[in-house]
C-alpha cells in the first residue's frame, strides 16, 4: 500500500510530466522499457526517455512487465500514460505466437542450441542465455531442467511481444536500460529494423550511448570514439586518472560497485591470514584468480572465447 508521501509525490509527478501525455504520434513513436524493481531507476530511465522524445518530437511509450508492482505501476503512469505490458496484450501476442514459440522451444535440448539460436535474422541466443543466468542465479546452462524450460518459454514470448512491436508500430527510437539480457531483445530488433537505439543509461556518471547504423551495434557501448581519443591533452586524462583511482580505491565515488568493494568495513588479509583461513600449504606460491561474477550477462562483450564466465574461470585455473 502506497503512504501518504508517495501519493503525493505521484499526484506532483503527474503534473509535472502530463505535457508528455498531449504528444500527437504523427511522427511515430519512442519505446522505452521500464523493468525495474527500484523507483530511482524507474525513474531515472523514464525521465531520460522522455526528454529524448521531446527532442525528436517522438510519442513515448514504455513497456514494463508483467509481474510489476502497484507501486511502480502507478509511477510509470505518473509520468506518461502510454504504459503498455499487461496481461491481456501479452496473451494475445503469445496466441498470435504460438506456434513459432513451440517451434523454437522444440529446437532448443541444450545449452548450446539455447546460446546459438536465432530467430530469422535475429540472434536471439546470447540474450536468451544470458537472462537465463541471471533470473535463475545460475553459472552456466548444459542441461534444460523445468526451471530454466519455464524461464526459456517466458523470454521466448517477451522476444515475440517485442517484434511485433518493432516490426509492425511506427517507432523511430528505442531507449533501453541496457542492451544484455531481456532488453537486449529490443537492442536486436532496433539492430535490424533501422531503429534508433539510446542504450545503456548509467544513472551513476550518468552516461548513454546513440546506436544510429547498422555497423554501430557491434561495438561495445563502452567502446571510445577515436576522435574522441584523438582529440584529448594526455597530460589532463594522466592527472584525471591518477585522481579517479585515488577516489575509487577508497571508495570515494558513489558507485555500487565501488562501495561494495572497496568499502572500509572490508577485511584485508595478510598472507599469513590467508593461509590460516583457507587451510593452505604455506611453503607454496599463493595464486589469486579475480573471476567475474558467473551471472553477469557473459555475452555483453563481443569476441570472448568461452561461452560462459564459470568455463573462463575454469580453463583459467586448470591451465
Amino acid at each position: 500500500m502506497m503512504s501518504d508521501l508517495y501519493l503525493k509525490f505521484i499526484e506532483s509527478n503527474k503534473l509535472f510530466w502530463s505535457g508528455v501525455n498531449k504528444k500527437d504520434d504523427d511522427n511515430g513513436y519512442l519505446l522505452y522499457e521500464v523493468f525495474y524493481s527500484e523507483p530511482a531507476m524507474i525513474y531515472g530511465i523514464t525521465k531520460t526517455a522522455l526528454m529524448i522524445a521531446e527532442i525528436k518530437k517522438l510519442k513515448p511509450v514504455g513497456v514494463e512487465s508483467l509481474n510489476v508492482s502497484s507501486d511502480n505501476h502507478a509511477l510509470n503512469l505518473s509520468m506518461n500514460e502510454n504504459v503498455i505490458g499487461n496481461k491481456k496484450d501479452f496473451l494475445l501476442s503469445f496466441l498470435k505466437n504460438i506456434l513459432p514459440i513451440a517451434r523454437c522451444f522444440n529446437s532448443i535440448k541444450t545449452g548450446a542450441d539455447l546460446l546459438h539460436l536465432n530467430i530469422g535474422k535475429y540472434r536471439v541466443g546470447p540474450y536468451l542465455y544470458d537472462a537465463i543466468l541471471r533470473a535463475l542465479s545460475i553459472p552456466v546452462v548444459n542441461i534444460l531442467d523445468v526451471k530454466i524450460k519455464k524461464r526459456v518459454i517466458l523470454e521466448l514470448c517477451y522476444f515475440f511481444y517485442f517484434k511485433d512491436l518493432i516490426e509492425t508500430k511506427n517507432i523511430k527510437a528505442v531507449v533501453i536500460g541496457d542492451n544484455v539480457y531481456r532488453y537486449g531483445f529490443l537492442f536486436e530488433l532496433a539492430k535490424y529494423n533501422g531503429v534508433e537505439c539510446i542504450s545503456p543509461i548509467n544513472l551513476n556518471a550518468y552516461t548513454l550511448r546513440k546506436y544510429s547504423k547498422f555497423e554501430d551495434f557491434s561495438l561495445h557501448d563502452r567502446t571510445p570514439d577515436n576522435t574522441v581519443l584523438d582529440n584529448l591533452n594526455m597530460e589532463e586524462v594522466d592527472m584525471y586518472i591518477d585522481e579517479y583511482f585515488s577516489k575509487r580505491f577508497s571508495a570515494d565515488i558513489e558507485q555500487h560497485d565501488v562501495l561494495k568493494a572497496f568499502s572500509k568495513n572490508k577485511r584485508i588479509l595478510s598472507r599469513s591470514e590467508l593461509v590460516e583461513e583457507y587451510d593452505l600449504q604455506d611453503e607454496l606460491p599463493i595464486v589469486i584468480v579475480m573471476a567475474h561474477i558467473f551471472s553477469d550477462a557473459p555475452h555483453a562483450y563481443p569476441g570472448t572465447i568461452y561461452d560462459n564466465y564459470h568455463d573462463w574461470f575454469y580453463e583459467t585455473v586448470r591451465c
